[in-house]
């Protein structure tokens, strides 16, 4: 089931709130990087890392990490 959170920008003065990206579920650890034109997240709920570029025309999604995997209950 996707998730509800939400990967959003909004202005310097808090105006113009943009959602960019939707569905996740539990996004930690974001990084700007200009120099390589991406942005990077993980999702502590799947162990993913994803990326994509900073216009958002390409969305990348890793495989989960083990620990992640291995310490979930079965549904």
């Amino acid at each position: 089931m996707p998730g509800t959170e939400t990967l959003n920008r909004v202005g310097l003065d808090g105006t113009g709130i943009e959602q960019l990206i939707t569905g996740l579920n539990d996004t930690r650890g974001l990084a700007v990087d200009p120099a390589a034109d991406r942005l990077w997240w993980t999702d502590q709920f799947d162990g993913t890392i994803r990326r994509a570029r900073l216009d958002l025309s390409l969305i990348h999604i890793s495989e989960p990490t083990r620990r992640n995997q291995s310490s979930r209950m079965p549904s």
